[in-house]
């Protein structure tokens, strides 16, 4: 999974990260250059948007609000 969509996990779970080995990947499909690997038991909570973008929507959306109300 992409290393920004994983929000948390809980339980004996194994986390890494990894080099995306294919460069169609890297540069086409959006998935960047690491992604984590997850393996054993417990919950893992992921999001479909990386922390990053969301960020982006939250700080662009409450700046033009705010614009508008002078």
């Amino acid at each position: 999974m992409d290393t920004g969509c994983l929000a948390g996990f809980c339980g004996d779970i194994d986390y890494n990260i990894e080099m995306n080995g294919r460069l169609e990947s890297m540069f086409f499909g959006g998935e960047g250059l690491f992604l984590a690997t997850l393996s054993g038991s417990g919950s893992v909570w992921i999001q479909s948007k990386p922390f990053s973008r969301l960020a982006e929507r939250v700080m662009s959306y409450s700046f033009s609000s705010t614009q508008g109300e002078e």
